[in-house]
């Protein structure tokens, strides 16, 4: 994540974090290694025996944030309520989405979810739904 979108981001949640009914998560990705460490590691090299791939974070494509809304649910059940999932991917002014971004955003929507891509402030606030 860039300056630019980190600002954004920083700034947003700071803002719909005053809201009790949300939790926010961050959602880092990618790809580590575990193994033995080598005794000739040094301060700024790491050598590593027996070593494996440990991917972390949901999906490729997943936001860059992960939210949980309290949502009070049917008549049925009044007074009961439900945790509604929620993806924010932020970008910057000209960035563009990735395939894999649309995807896991899409997914979100079509499971009931809430979620977009948030250049601003204003902009998360209107995908949160913020009430």
């Amino acid at each position: 994540m860039g300056r630019e979108e980190a600002k954004i981001s920083k700034e947003s949640f700071l803002e719909v974090g005053k809201n009790p009914d949300f939790r926010i998560f961050r959602n880092n990705t990618g790809m580590a290694y575990q193994g033995k460490k080598d005794k000739r590691s040094t301060r700024t090299t790491l050598i590593l025996h027996d070593y494996h791939p440990i991917k972390y974070g949901l999906q490729v494509g997943s936001s860059d944030y992960i939210l949980l809304k309290r949502r009070m649910i049917t008549k049925e059940m009044i007074g009961t309520y439900i945790a509604q999932f929620g993806a924010v991917e932020f970008k910057r002014l000209k960035g563009v989405a990735s395939t894999e971004q649309k995807a896991f955003i899409q997914m979100v929507l079509k499971m009931g979810g809430f979620g977009g891509f948030s250049r601003s402030v204003e902009d998360t606030l209107d995908i949160c739904g913020d009430d």
